[in-house]
């Protein structure tokens, strides 16, 4: 995706590599590529590479600023079953969070296949509940592509992200399309509508017969069965850990309507969602930092800083 008010060298094309050994990639990728990993990891050897990269951080050994036919590249290796995990129980949203918002799969088994599937779903459940009745499409998109950041260090620190990273990632070239496309299997679902219609956005939907440019009124309905509803499609972990902040029992289908109906819910929901990203966002990134080697650590982090100063002056 190529964000909106992007100025200077074209940024790093980011690859997520599903392996489902880790150690078979890592002793191949050491033979073709030896110069992606640091000294200390050669020398050590692709059964501890495997290791760290499973154990380490959100389960990902990144590789940042190489050149693979002529692009400038960074790739992530996660582990297959890692990876799906992710997708279907929101353990880290390091990698889920990531496949929220508009990607090209280049290649998928059927269990990545349905664990992609899920992790949408999940995500435009997460944000219906935190937008109010009537918003935006471009704010629909813009909450789902906060979720991954919600709670990520990285968003306020020098050198971190641009604090303008969100709204420029769903302004950039074609990329409403993208979301549209991505998510139009789900929207049907969920009741969603055009303020300005009063039939259903669903028919709308499975026709890709959007309205306007991201600035049209959607409208979901405002009642407890709607939203107790959006609650029941979470992740199960993340809903084990809302039930028990109410003390209730997480399979009781009751038991949703009651919450929903309770004052500082989606507090809670948005909380345990940051808490969720805290701490695997920051180990990740200081694991990011040993992977990379010092050198590309060094200017990578040092056009994070610019572009972080750059989003600040806006």
């Amino acid at each position: 995706m190529e964000q909106a008010e992007r100025s200077g060298p074209a940024p790093l094309i980011d690859f997520i590599v599903s392996a489902p050994d880790l150690q078979a990639f890592h002793a191949e990728n050491l033979k073709r590529n030896p110069d992606h990993y640091p000294l200390f990891a050669r020398a050590l050897g692709p059964k501890f590479i495997a290791w760290a990269n499973d154990a380490w951080g959100a389960g990902l050994w990144y590789v940042t600023m190489v050149k693979v036919q002529g692009l400038e590249i960074k790739y992530g290796v996660v582990a297959s079953d890692t990876l799906v995990r992710d997708l279907q129980q929101w353990r880290t949203l390091y990698t889920a969070g990531r496949l929220q918002k508009p990607v090209l799969v280049l290649t998928e088994t059927p269990e990545i296949s349905a664990a992609l599937s899920a992790n949408l779903r999940y995500a435009l459940s997460y944000a219906l509940l935190l937008l109010p009745e009537r918003f935006s499409e471009f704010e629909l998109w813009e909450k789902i592509t906060s979720i991954s950041y919600s709670g990520d260090p990285r968003m306020n620190i020098p050198g971190g992200e641009n604090p303008r990273k969100i709204q420029n990632i769903v302004r950039g070239k074609n990329v409403l399309e993208g979301f549209r496309s991505l998510y139009s299997n789900h929207v049907g679902r969920v009741g969603l509508r055009f303020a300005d219609n009063q039939s259903p956005a669903a028919s709308q939907v499975a026709k890709f017969l959007w309205q306007g440019n991201g600035d049209a009124t959607l409208q979901q309905p405002g009642n407890s069965e709607h939203l107790a509803q959006l609650l029941v499609d979470l992740p199960r972990p993340l809903k084990v850990k809302v039930a028990g902040h109410f003390k209730t029992d997480v399979d009781d289908p009751t038991a949703w309507l009651e919450i929903s109906r309770k004052s500082g819910f989606r507090k809670v929901v948005e909380d345990e969602v940051k808490e969720i990203i805290r701490r695997p966002a920051t180990t990740q990134s200081v694991k990011g930092l040993v992977t990379a080697g010092f050198t590309k650590s060094f200017w990578y982090s040092l056009a994070k800083i610019k572009k972080y100063l750059a989003g600040r002056k806006k």
